[in-house]
Formats: structure tokens, sequence, C-alpha cells
């Protein structure tokens, strides 16, 4: 039998279609040891508030560049939380291990994390 290759996926799942980021991984770890170290980017999106009014943003990933009302802005943390919930719940429904990273708390939430895996893998 040849011994499978264990594959760590890094992501933030900030994507158009995070699902098919998951289905992919999924795809992989009938073949390797795959799981999903989702990196928690929510604190990213807290901005300032802003006052009453239209606030216009470049994404400097796509190129795009789009207009927000100020009620979107204020809600974009939860939203961002809100999508990267959905999309470890998904990689967890799909057969996934799936570990959760916040700033300042990455190299604690990986060893606990490893070290429960690699007892369960025994």
């Amino acid at each position: 039998l040849r011994k499978r290759s264990l594959i760590p996926v890094v992501t933030d799942c900030l994507t158009n279609d995070p699902k098919a980021v998951v289905r992919e991984c999924a795809a992989l770890s009938g073949l390797h040891d795959v799981f999903m170290v989702m990196i928690d980017c929510a604190f990213a999106f807290r901005l300032p508030r802003v006052s009453a009014g239209w606030v216009e943003a470049y994404d400097i990933e796509s190129g795009a560049s789009r207009v927000f009302s100020s009620e979107e802005v204020e809600e974009f943390e939860r939203t961002v939380e809100s999508w990267q919930d959905e999309s470890v719940e998904f990689g967890r429904e799909c057969g996934l291990d799936v570990v959760r990273v916040k700033p300042g708390e990455e190299h604690q939430a990986l060893a606990v994390f490893l070290n429960s895996r690699r007892a369960q893998k025994r």
C-alpha cells in the first residue's frame, strides 16, 4: 500500500464559491490525509463606524470596485464570520477535519488540534 500524504489546506474560504474549495479538499481525502486550517479573518473586516452615506471599496485580488452603504459596512465582520462558520460546518459535513485559528492563538489551536488528531488516527 502506498503511504498517504498529509495535506493541510490553509484557507480563509473567502471566495465566490467556498463550498467548491471544500468539495475539492474532500475529494482529495480519499487518496490523502487532508485537513483544513481555517484562518479566522473576520477581525480584518471590523471597520470604523462610517457616517451615513456610501463607501467605495476596491478589491485588490479581483480588481473590482463596489459601493457599499454605511449599514453594509457595519455588517462586514458579522457577514465574514457567518460565511466562515458555514464553511467550517460544510467541511465537517464533508468528512474533513477542520481547525479554526484566530490571530494570536494559532500555535495553541494547531498544537491541540494536531495532538488530538494524532491520538484519533492511532
